[in-house]
């Protein structure tokens, strides 16, 4: 099945962080978001865990590193604050 050939792309990590992810619990994410004209070809279907496929939504690869540097900036100004 083609959800079996996504898994095998990358022998069940997570493309995203590399975190191994159980067949059962990987989520299908598309390289290139169906939203910004992405397809459903193998070529631009990737495994993810689920919550790199959450994090990532429906952003091009290359916006995900400034999003999760939003994240990371945004809770060391919380954390800091707390002190």
């Amino acid at each position: 099945s083609e959800r079996s050939a996504v898994y095998t792309k990358t022998e069940g990590h997570c493309a995203i962080c590399g975190k191994f992810v159980p067949y059962t619990e990987f989520t299908v994410d598309h390289i290139v978001p169906l939203a910004k004209g992405g397809s459903n070809d193998l070529s631009n279907l990737q495994c993810a865990c689920g919550v790199c496929n959450r994090i990532k939504q429906d952003i091009l690869p290359e916006e995900l590193m400034e999003k999760l540097v939003e994240i990371m900036l945004r809770n060391r100004i919380r954390s800091t604050a707390r002190y």
